[in-house]
């Protein structure tokens, strides 16, 4: 069996990968892990992306799959760069190499980023239950997701404002496009079509990005947490993917 790493999203923990774990753990040796200053990985305060995927590299096998979802997708293209030879493939999902919106480039704008920030440091709870609403919104799922990531954010008594906010601005002053066409390794990256943080227009512009190894998939009743709504079809697309790297 292949290894496969699994790298969660701004505010959550390792946690959130139980809905999937149980039936990827027959297909895949998994290493899920906690992204600095989340979880049981609570001892950071400050960190880049290169200095997040550095610390992680360490932490993984010699040979893997690497999943990152979100802010996740961002550490592990990151760390697929700098260590192409570890990575026998990359997944990415519901992310976006550049989060935040231009006039070139569909993503989150700069005022609605602004409001957020405002609202995590001024009423901490409903800045979390509005984001967590705002990944779940028009799916069929969208009350029981948002209630399940909820509980695992909240369960976490050691998460800090201040790691939020360096996650936040992490998400969104990030831009890896130019990585992102350097990639040479096989490339799975897997969508939303009802997203609201990576609009689903964004898909053909990374499609032109990338180098010509990638498959990408919409999935067209999901929002921004596809392996938590669509359960069984995520799962069916990542052994899909893994069947074709034999």
């Amino acid at each position: 069996m292949k290894n496969l790493v699994l790298l969660h999203g701004w505010g959550l923990n390792a946690k959130v990968w139980s809905c999937i774990s149980s039936q990827l753990a027959d297909h895949f040796n998994l290493y899920i892990i906690d992204l600095p200053g989340y979880g049981k990985n609570d001892c950071y305060t400050s960190l880049t992306l290169i200095q997040i995927a550095e610390i992680i590299v360490n932490q993984i096998p010699t040979k893997t799959l690497l999943l990152g979802w979100s802010l996740g997708g961002l550490v592990a293209t990151q760390l697929a760069y700098l260590w192409p030879e570890k990575i026998l493939g990359l997944i990415i999902v519901a992310s976006s190499p550049c989060f935040c919106a231009t006039e070139e480039w569909p993503g989150i704008s700069h005022k609605t980023l602004s409001n957020f920030y405002h609202q995590l440091n001024t009423n901490f709870i409903k800045a979390i239950n509005d984001f967590i609403s705002l990944q779940t919104i028009n799916t069929h799922s969208a009350y029981r997701d948002a209630c399940w990531l909820k509980q695992i954010i909240f369960s976490q008594q050691k998460l800090s404002v201040n790691i939020l906010n360096i996650g936040l601005k992490l998400l969104f002053s990030s831009d890896l496009r130019h990585i992102l066409s350097k990639l040479d390794l096989p490339l799975l990256r897997m969508y939303g079509k009802l997203d609201m943080l990576v609009p689903v227009h964004t898909v053909p512009l990374i499609d032109k990005i990338c180098l010509s190894n990638y498959r990408s998939i919409i999935f067209e009743k999901a929002a921004h947490v596809p392996f938590l709504s669509h359960t069984e079809l995520f799962c069916n697309e990542l052994l899909l993917f893994n069947k074709l790297l034999n």
